[in-house]
């Protein structure tokens, strides 16, 4: 009885390790009843990558890559940059639409009166080396503005620890991705309920 109960506080504890949070800071998104669409913008401002600010880290990485193969830093920072709007956006949409019932994702450029403004402020790539390995994850702040008029902040919310699941993958933007599906699908379902 002992280690049943030692295991389940043990899956308990991990599970708990890797639930996000949403944290609402201020607002209401009352006034998003009845809109069908709304747009994305993905910011990296001040943003820390473990702890070095981004431009540390991108600057560690490139020498890395420069010492391995010689010429490799350029094309890892290029991926490193890429990476957000072919992997990390379209992400985030596919699984915010997908679990939001209430409101969805739009290009830019539609006529929706409101823009969400996801701004990743800190990143943790995580890592694999084949005995070894850490999931990547994420933690953001997501304003819901006025499109027209930014600086008219709806409501806004604080996404702590987005964590991906691919652990198991050699490339970092792949187990990022899979952070900014884990936030999308948490903000889609948490929204599609306050909406209901």
């Amino acid at each position: 009885m002992k280690k049943a109960t030692l295991t389940l506080v043990l899956v308990m504890a991990v599970f708990s390790l890797s639930a996000q949070k949403i944290v609402k800071k201020s607002g209401d998104v009352k006034a998003l009843k009845g809109q069908e669409t709304i747009e994305l913008s993905l910011t990296f401002e001040d943003m820390k990558v473990g702890k070095l600010s981004e431009a540390e880290y991108i600057e560690k990485k490139k020498t890395d890559a420069n010492n391995r193969d010689g010429d490799g830093g350029k094309r890892w920072e290029e991926g490193w940059i890429s990476d957000r709007t072919e992997r990390f956006e379209p992400k985030f949409i596919e699984l915010f639409n997908k679990y939001c019932s209430a409101v969805k994702i739009a290009e830019e450029g539609s006529n929706s009166a409101y823009l969400m403004i996801f701004n990743t402020y800190f990143t943790e790539p995580g890592f694999n080396v084949g005995v070894a390995s850490k999931p990547a994850y994420i933690s953001a702040t997501l304003k819901i503005v006025e499109k027209e008029n930014p600086d008219k902040v709806i409501a806004e919310f604080d996404i702590i620890d987005a964590r991906g699941l691919g652990s198991y993958d050699f490339d970092s933007g792949y187990r990022l991705q899979e952070a900014y599906a884990k936030a999308g699908k948490g903000f889609g379902s948490y929204l599609g309920k306050a909406l209901k």
